[in-house]
């Protein structure tokens, strides 16, 4: 079942790009502000598509791997929204910056790449070199995503265009260390 995994990664990375794509015609300094009229429409509605399927096939990927406890990953979620709790607190109390749903996002990518690793090694998918290997880019890629997210708002106007591409391009490249890992 690691295809399904495997097809679920690649179909976030497009949704990544495809965020990219939106963000660049949505937000571009100067945009006229409308979101979702035209082309702006298309890149957001194949983000959300590609999001969904990616998902949907990483967590039947998961969930269909042997040994894997359905425990573990539960535990992985509950935590997950602990950290969010967290992050939402410390993020808006201590540094100011408004909530905004990319914080759920950068949690929410960072509890799925988890789980996908820790099911990936109780398969005996990957050995534990290659766990912590890509455990430690997986929260590289967080931690820089949520430094972009503090920072943003701090920012010029283009400064910032350019910072809410950080945590898209990071995320891509984690999943295509971790595709090239289990291909």
């Amino acid at each position: 079942m690691t295809e399904k995994i495997f097809v679920g990664q690649l179909c976030l990375i497009a949704c990544c790009l495809f965020y990219l794509a939106w963000w660049n015609a949505a937000y571009y300094p100067g945009a006229d502000g409308n979101t979702l009229n035209g082309s702006k429409g298309v890149w957001f509605w194949l983000t959300a598509a590609t999001a969904l399927i990616g998902i949907w096939q990483n967590a039947q990927g998961i969930h269909n791997l042997p040994e894997v406890e359905a425990f573990s990953v539960r535990r992985i979620c509950l935590v997950g929204a602990m950290l969010y709790f967290v992050l939402a607190v410390v993020t808006y109390g201590i540094f100011r910056r408004p909530l905004t749903a990319e914080l759920a996002l950068i949690v929410a990518w960072c509890g799925l790449e988890t789980a996908t690793l820790q099911a990936l090694w109780a398969n005996g998918s990957l050995t534990s070199e290659k766990l912590y290997f890509l455990a430690a880019i997986v929260v590289s890629a967080t931690i820089i995503g949520l430094i972009a997210y503090i920072e943003y708002y701090k920012l010029s106007e283009t400064k910032a265009f350019y910072c809410g591409m950080i945590p898209l391009a990071v995320d891509a490249a984690a999943m295509g260390i971790v595709c090239y890992s289990i291909s």
